[in-house]
């Protein structure tokens, strides 16, 4: 979770939500920079503001997770010491006691409220497409909007249109109990204004556990989730087709054992999510157990399947340097070795491994390793149908944000640059015909637009074919630019040391 402060928007003129708040009386809160400390549990003050906590912040994870009709939101820290006063003053004999005490005071949002009389938390979520940070089109959990809308005229003690937030509620609560519906910050606008309520008394603030998610992402790549008005783990759309190839598509050979069926399970699954509407948010419990589900059905793939740990956990580390995980070197003969041994030759040579001498390199970025290995399983589980091209895009961009910043947009012109070639089809994967032909299946319809056209950058000649170890070290690919990239960079901070 990330660290945060409070600021007006009436004083900060820098205040990146000025074009789209507008309304004088709402206060936002938004991140400091570069600050990893507390993340867990709090964020940070600025003046005499207050520290930020999560109601659920002081209970063990399995303890929330089971307790019944809890509520998730944030406090003002001094108000959750209070409770812990006064759990203590209650002198329980057992600390599991003292936990559904606590559970008890702190679960419903407008039972707290109305105890305190703290400020009302309205948390906003990001977008679903990694590259983009538009703040215009954030997102409102629509049963946070409804309790919003009830605790701020009670406190006022205005008529609550019960009828009418009912008949909302209905519209808009999804019947499936995994999935969460949000609206955008524009509509939860519009409604606050419909019901009247005070805007003096709503603090907006970007989500904290999804900002913290979302800055481990190029650490570990796990998934980017934030939790649900219900305080259960949720995640976009989009993370969840990313979970679904990291947990079924990598680890397999598909050209040794791929399997029909296999496959086109996990293309419905896929496709299954995105069909979704916009903005839902699915319950990661959900989406486990679908993936269980085919693992088990298909044990051969999945019973000896390489761990994919030394990519994300476990990773590696030459010598006694420590970095960021991202950052660390690894050794290149792990990478030769992981992308032979699952028939990834398309790109083992896009990072060189060979110096000016034809001799292996002593290390490259674990950031390197991850892209270069997971691009070459996207190429080769999904190259074989047309009908993909949403879903590889979606995949695609979450690679990109694993490279580190400056390097971002070379990759991403790398990428765009790949995937803009249309190949012949090598001998070996000529003797399956495309999934499409196979299942007799149309293309999926999606309400969404489809990826951009490419850019310049798509011109760009695709990675050389693999070549012997012996011979020469090829010119083009994702080298060239990084180097280009490194070029800017001495030049820049030769400027500015001038």
């Amino acid at each position: 979770m990330a660290t945060f402060y409070i600021q007006n928007a009436d004083v900060d003129k820098e205040c990146e939500w000025k074009a789209l708040l507008q309304a004088k009386h709402i206060t936002t809160v938004y991140p400091r920079e570069n600050s990893m400390s507390n993340l867990k549990n709090q964020w940070c003050q600025k003046g005499n503001t207050p520290i930020l906590k999560q109601n659920i912040s002081e209970l063990p994870q399995k303890v929330f997770a089971d307790a019944q009709g809890l509520e998730y939101f944030h406090v003002d820290e001094k108000y959750m010491n209070e409770v812990t006063a006064q759990i203590k003053g209650l002198k329980l004999k057992t600390f599991k006691a003292e936990e559904e005490k606590r559970v008890e005071i702190v679960k419903n949002f407008g039972e707290f409220t109305k105890n305190f009389n703290m400020d009302i938390y309205v948390r906003t979520l990001p977008q679903e497409n990694v590259l983009l940070a538009e703040r215009e089109n954030r997102r409102v959990f629509t049963d946070e909007i409804w309790r919003t809308i009830r605790v701020a005229l009670e406190r006022y003690e205005k008529p609550v249109w019960e009828s009418k937030l009912q008949e909302l509620k209905d519209k808009w609560t999804k019947p499936e109990g995994h999935l969460y519906q949000t609206f955008t910050f524009a509509d939860f606008r519009q409604m606050i204004e419909i019901f009247g309520v005070d805007k003096k008394l709503l603090v907006v603030l970007d989500d904290p556990v999804h900002d913290y998610n979302y800055r481990r992402w190029n650490f570990f790549a796990e998934t980017i989730m934030t939790y649900s008005p219900d305080a259960k783990e949720v995640t976009t759309r989009h993370q969840a087709v990313f979970k679904v190839f990291q947990d079924l598509v990598l680890g397999v050979n598909w050209e040794r054992n791929g399997q029909e069926e296999l496959e086109n399970q996990i293309m419905t699954l896929m496709k299954g999510f995105l069909k979704l509407e916009e903005g839902t948010y699915i319950k990661i419990s959900h989406i486990d157990s679908l993936i269980d589900a085919i693992k088990k059905e298909f044990p051969k793939q999945y019973a000896k399947s390489e761990s994919m740990d030394y990519l994300f956990k476990k990773v590696p580390i030459v010598g006694n340097k420590t970095y960021c995980p991202h950052m660390v070197e690894v050794d290149p003969r792990r990478y030769i070795q992981m992308a032979a041994c699952f028939d990834l030759t398309d790109y083992m040579y896009c990072w060189k491994p060979l110096d000016k001498f034809g001799k292996i390199r002593g290390s490259m970025s674990m950031w390197e390793h991850r892209m270069f290995i997971m691009f070459g399983w996207v190429k080769q589980f999904f190259e074989r149908s047309s009908e993909t091209q949403r879903i590889i895009k979606i995949l695609t961009d979450n690679l990109i944000i694993m490279v580190d910043g400056e390097l971002r947009q070379s990759s991403e012109e790398f990428v765009t640059g790949q995937l803009s070639e249309r190949t012949a089809p090598k001998p070996w994967k000529a003797r399956k015909a495309p999934r499409a032909e196979q299942t007799q299946e149309k293309p999926m319809e999606v309400d969404e637009p489809g990826p951009a056209p490419p850019t310049a950058a798509a011109t760009a000649p695709a990675a050389p074919a693999p070549v012997p170890m012996e011979v020469a070290e090829p010119e083009d690919g994702f080298e060239k630019m990084f180097a280009a990239a490194m070029r800017k960079k001495r030049a820049a901070a030769a400027a500015k040391k001038n």
